[in-house]
């Protein structure tokens, strides 16, 4: 035996190398804080998954007389929701909604390149719309009192007007395609309003992207047998699973076009363009096949 050789050091959490040496130096620093801290609990306790708060990524766990366990991911509400969104759409992570909170596993068998490629895709994306995240106001300087102050509380409320139109716009559309698609004039919950104002913060889906697949959820088959509302629609079951049809999923422009036509009697720009491919590589075949002939 290697005399050199260190024994297992105790009260230590084992990690895979793959996660290790090909996952965490390829992801920005939300994702990876908050892999690390899902390796930690499930990992670290010998379990497949944990169930882990949302408060509990960002603040830690303390013991009844509380003493600290630990200090979570170190980061910020909105960069811990971020993480574990990209994570999730990525499938780096799978997410199990239960009543009594979320339980998060990691993805063992993950396809590495994909799954970082997608991360830094999704993060990227986000960083690129950052800019229209409204900043928040500052403070105002007692010493300085005039015309900056006034600049200042302009620029900040035109920001905030801005965020809640689109809220307001959101809300909008999903009530008249309820109506459109369901026949029924749903009641808009705070909670359904703080649960879209928490996804529109994360700025990664547009409120083109936002309207394509609120259409889709209401307006498929596929999805009757939920609760038409806009919580259920934010579930990251259902959410997840649509961006990744509208993503890879090639019968989704088809299905939307469908609805498009059938509740709005227009179709979408995206189908349409697919559709004229669709013609084109029909003219193709009828060509060589009459060649060949």
């Amino acid at each position: 035996m290697d005399e050199n050789k260190l024994n297992l050091i105790p009260n230590s959490t084992q990690v895979p190398n793959v996660i290790l040496d090909l996952v965490i130096p390829r992801l920005p620093e939300a994702e990876g804080r908050c892999l690390l801290y899902i390796c930690r609990r499930t990992f670290g306790f010998h379990k497949g998954e944990d169930r882990i708060s949302f408060s509990q990524f960002i603040d830690g766990i303390k013991d009844r007389s509380g003493k600290v366990l630990d200090y979570g991911c170190g980061l910020a509400r909105a960069s811990v929701a971020k993480g574990l969104r990209n994570l999730a759409l990525a499938e780096v992570i799978a997410v199990r909604e239960t009543s009594k909170g979320n339980y998060y596993q990691i993805h063992l068998q993950m396809d590495v390149d994909k799954v970082v490629q997608l991360v830094n895709q999704y993060a990227n994306h986000t960083k690129s719309s950052s800019a229209t995240i409204p900043k928040p106001v500052q403070q105002v300087n007692t010493q300085n009192i005039g015309n900056k102050e006034k600049q200042s509380k302009s620029q900040s409320e035109t920001a905030f007007k801005k965020v809640r139109s689109l809220h307001s716009k959101l809300v909008e559309y999903f009530h008249n395609t309820a109506r459109q698609t369901r026949g029924l004039r749903i009641v808009i919950t705070k909670a359904d309003a703080k649960n879209l104002k928490r996804v529109i913060d994360l700025n990664i889906l547009s409120e083109s992207d936002f309207e394509k697949l609120i259409l889709y959820f209401l307006g498929s088959i596929q999805f009757r047998n939920l609760s038409p509302s806009i919580s259920t629609f934010l579930s990251s079951t259902v959410i997840n699973g649509l961006v990744d049809k509208m993503t890879n999923g090639s019968g989704f422009w088809k299905d939307l076009d469908s609805l498009s036509q059938r509740f709005h009697h227009a179709p979408t720009e995206e189908s349409r363009e697919m559709l004229k491919r669709i013609d084109a590589l029909k003219k193709q075949f009828c060509i060589n096949l009459s060649v060949n002939k």
